[in-house]
């Protein structure tokens, strides 16, 4: 499932959540590729970008990125059976990644009880459309396994914009879709979508204003004049 939380006015800022799962005998989740509609977007401004360095340590488990660049929260849930153990961890913005503008930097603890298996960091890169500004967001591979212990990864959720600060809905009200490529570490994809639409276009400002001048005094059919 994915789409905007709260309500979808067209100009304003919500929340954005993104969830995928698989169930016990399936494959294992490995990747995610998402597309949302034109229109769509998250503000850059404001927020710092994550670097190299910062994004090491968080994968040393030294450190991790600013607060600034934090952008949402992501929760998997690891594990076979019908309890699965549930962790949390950050979201942040990063600079250019894999070829795309922008990218994310998702840190999730690998701590169960006693267990501490340091930070499991997955990233992705964000993509711009020249033409549409439609944005694409394209994950690394998930880990499989971390010091020989299978993840298992069951369920996967992700929400940015959660202080109604980041995720801006689309000025057009015509409705579309998000969508998004799944794929296992055994090599199969499944594509889905979920609709999205904004609402109340009819309340946005509208005073559009139109001018011209010209200059021509003096001006010859050779010359023409200025406009």
């Amino acid at each position: 499932t994915a789409g905007m939380s709260g309500t979808l006015h067209a100009g304003s800022y919500s929340p954005f959540a993104l969830e995928f799962s698989r169930k016990d005998g399936e494959q294992d989740l490995s990747g995610l590729s998402v597309t949302m509609p034109p229109g769509l977007a998250g503000k850059i401004a404001g927020f710092t970008e994550c670097g190299q360095a910062e994004i090491a340590a968080a994968i040393a488990n030294t450190g991790s990125c600013p607060a600034s660049s934090r952008v949402g929260t992501a929760t998997a849930a690891a594990g076979s059976g019908g309890s699965p153990f549930y962790q949390s961890g950050p979201v942040f913005l990063t600079g250019p990644y894999r070829g795309g503008s922008f990218g994310l930097a998702v840190v999730v603890p690998a701590n169960a009880g006693p267990f501490h298996l340091g930070n499991v960091v997955v990233r992705a890169g964000i993509y711009v459309n020249p033409t549409s500004a439609a944005v694409t967001v394209v994950s690394d591979p998930l880990p499989q396994m971390i010091d020989g212990v299978p993840l298992r990864v069951k369920h996967v959720k992700v929400v940015v914009g959660e202080e109604g600060d980041f995720t801006f809905n689309a000025t057009d009200c015509t409705k579309g879709t998000i969508g998004a490529t799944i794929s296992s570490s055994q090599g199969a994809t499944a594509t889905v979508s979920a609709p999205y639409g904004a609402s109340s276009c009819a309340d946005l400002g509208f005073a559009p204003k139109f001018e011209a001048s010209t200059q021509g005094n003096g001006t010859t059919k050779g010359h023409g004049a200025s406009l």
